[in-house]
């Protein structure tokens, strides 16, 4: 719905079934290079909206999918259902059904995870990743050690308590979602009421912000995530 009523020109929208899963998928442009772009939280694939254009235009076959828990994407049920391994071997089907021959890897938050994981598991060939707005894994695993990062990431302890996260970002309309937005925008004008409105919806349906709140309390639940092969490290001073 969001997409049949905002939707940009060139844009075409896909159900793509995996196994005992559906995407939705947002397709721009044609090709056998493949970008396929992964939103974060409290996102949709809608915030691709301009960038697919963009890269469509520079010859890209680009792919921007709701991944599991959001949007019409197949929603499970269960915290273990949203491990960082499932959440990566959803890249892989994806990358797979699309019959792409080449992959640049695009990730923005959350799915800017997702997107480090899967590159350096080389879980397929990436031949070029983009990574916004999350630093390497290696970087956040020695962080997280110190206090000072620990008190930065109170908000992923807070994700663990039972429905107390879910109500508190859908209460009145989901007032906190439109925040989580324009608190950290930059130029706050880039979210007008309209676009918050559609990801307040999105996110306030039946089991959608559940599921997206499962994603941080897997991550806790399962830390295999933080066993990175021994090349990985991090020579940042300073996360």
């Amino acid at each position: 719905m969001i997409w049949s009523e905002h939707e940009p020109r060139g844009i075409r929208l896909l159900r793509v079934q995996i196994g005992g899963m559906t995407f939705d998928v947002a397709e721009a442009g044609s090709g056998d290079h493949l970008a396929l772009c992964l939103h974060g939280f409290p996102e949709l694939n809608y915030a691709w909206r301009y960038q697919m254009l963009l890269l469509a235009r520079m010859g890209y076959r680009v792919w921007a999918p709701n991944q599991r828990g959001y949007g019409g994407s197949s929603r499970p049920g269960g915290v273990q259902d949203y491990t960082v391994d499932k959440l990566v071997a959803d890249v892989a089907a994806l990358f797979d059904a699309s019959k792409a021959a080449r992959l640049t890897l695009i990730g923005h938050d959350w799915g800017g995870f997702v997107a480090w994981i899967f590159a350096i598991n080389r879980v397929r060939p990436v031949e070029r990743l983009v990574v916004m707005n999350n630093p390497h894994p290696a970087c956040l695993r020695e962080a997280l050690r110190r206090w000072p990062q620990r008190r930065r990431s109170w908000y992923i302890v807070a994700m663990q308590i039972p429905w107390l996260p879910e109500w508190w970002l859908c209460r009145r309309d989901g007032v906190a979602i439109r925040r989580l937005f324009r608190g950290m925008a930059v130029d706050k004008s880039r979210f007008s009421d309209a676009l918050l409105d559609i990801y307040a919806a999105a996110a306030c349906e039946r089991g959608a912000v559940r599921a997206m709140v499962n994603w941080y309390r897997a991550a806790v639940r399962w830390t295999n995530w933080m066993r990175l092969p021994n090349d990985c490290r991090c020579t940042a001073r300073r996360l």
